[in-house]
């Protein structure tokens, strides 16, 4: 139950809403105006990076809570989880407003239900892996009280497992491989962090009737003679940063909350008309503008199928449901089951709304601040 209460789940959310790319490598950069980059980066099999570090094994036992956290090392043969109080001080809030430390499962102010949060307020009791509480404290973080603390031994026990099939993925040459040698990790993930309480008997009755810092990134899918110069290098290596865009130029992002976004990719004039050329005798202009006018577009919205998203939303909804503060609903058909019969059905949804409530919504901006900045003590 001890070590339970340290599994939280993954962080999803949306701290800036709204950003627009100006920089050296695009056709419309405004030299007077500031500089300006959007990347999108993805880690190299997270779940992966994460089982191959030091991980307990044996020897679990209550220790004394007079330990210096900051002097055991990452990679050592003795580990520890603890139970804390941490105070989050004001001069940190700014600075770590986009991604606080410590995040937590609350019910944000205005809801009825717990979401899992990024918030500055001071953490209680809050049970953690000794190397999430360092990498806390040395971003100045305090330690004000520790509760208890479990010691383990620890090693790499996972880690050649997870190469094997990290190199595995790396050499295959068809989807369903590069598939089952990820998933063949990220069950183990899934499997060894599962609450089995919460298992239930089932039984069926019958009858008979899913540049500077390049060691740190994976650029393998960048193109060749790529305008910065980066190698193909890194393919597949764990923990690694991907970007998601291939080295093109988000020029857009709209982040309305947690799974609703869209962004755009830089496009040039010329790759616009080769695309023209491909369909111009198979489609008429109508069809071929429409493609080309979402070409470099991407648009997500949990829950909304995707020819929905892809038809009746556009990258513009999304600037207005933000700037303008309004909702946008769609009408989608869906497939349900009732009492074991299937039925399709039509369905009103809400596609895009511009209520986040995981964090704070500041007064005439669409900008927002995590819960328990001091900034939103009032409205708290």
């Amino acid at each position: 139950m001890f070590i339970e209460k340290s599994i939280r789940g993954g962080i999803s959310q949306v701290s800036n809403r709204y950003s627009e790319a100006n920089n050296k490598y695009m056709p419309s950069y405004d030299s007077s105006k500031p500089s300006k980059y959007v990347v999108y980066l993805d880690v190299n099999n997270l779940y992966g990076w994460a089982m191959s570090q030091c991980l307990p094994y044996a020897k679990f036992e209550w220790v004394d809570t007079n330990i210096d956290v900051l002097s055991i090392p990452d990679d050592g043969d003795t580990g520890y989880i603890l139970q804390v109080d941490l105070e989050y001080p004001e001069h940190l809030h700014y600075l770590h407003k986009d991604f606080p430390f410590c995040c937590e499962h609350q019910v944000p102010p205005g809801s009825n239900f717990k979401k899992l949060m990024t918030t500055l307020h001071n953490k209680t009791e809050y049970t953690l892996h000794y190397r999430n509480l360092k990498q806390a404290l040395n971003a100045e973080l305090k330690l004000t009280k520790i509760h208890k603390v479990l010691k383990f031994q620890q090693s790499a026990w996972l880690k050649p497992y997870i190469d094997l099939n990290t190199k595995l993925r790396t050499a295959a040459t068809t989807a369903f491989e590069k598939d089952l040698y990820k998933l063949a990790n990220n069950a183990i993930f899934g499997k060894t962090m599962e609450n089995i309480r919460k298992h239930r008997i089932a039984k069926l009755v019958s009858k008979d009737v899913i540049q500077t810092n390049l060691s740190k990134f994976d650029t393998s899918d960048y193109a060749e003679g790529n305008p910065y110069n980066m190698p193909q290098d890194n393919k597949k290596v764990l923990g690694l940063m991907k970007d998601e865009a291939n080295g093109r130029i988000i020029t857009h992002f709209v982040g309305l909350r947690s799974k609703m976004y869209s962004f755009k990719l830089q496009y040039t004039n010329e790759e616009r008309q080769t695309v023209w050329q491909k369909y111009k005798n198979t489609m008429d202009d109508a069809a071929i503008e429409k493609i080309v006018n979402n070409l470099g577009v991407t648009k997500k919205s949990k829950g909304v199928k995707y020819s929905v998203v892809k038809n009746a939303i556009t990258f513009e909804d999304y600037v207005e449901c933000l700037k303008e503060f309004t909702t946008k609903s769609v009408t989608q058909s869906t497939f349900r089951s009732y009492a074991h019969n299937m039925f399709t059905i039509m369905q009103e949804k809400i596609a895009l709304s511009p209520y986040d409530d995981k964090r704070c919504l500041q007064k005439d901006s669409y900008d927002t601040l995590p819960w328990g900045h001091y900034a939103t003590t009032m409205i708290e």
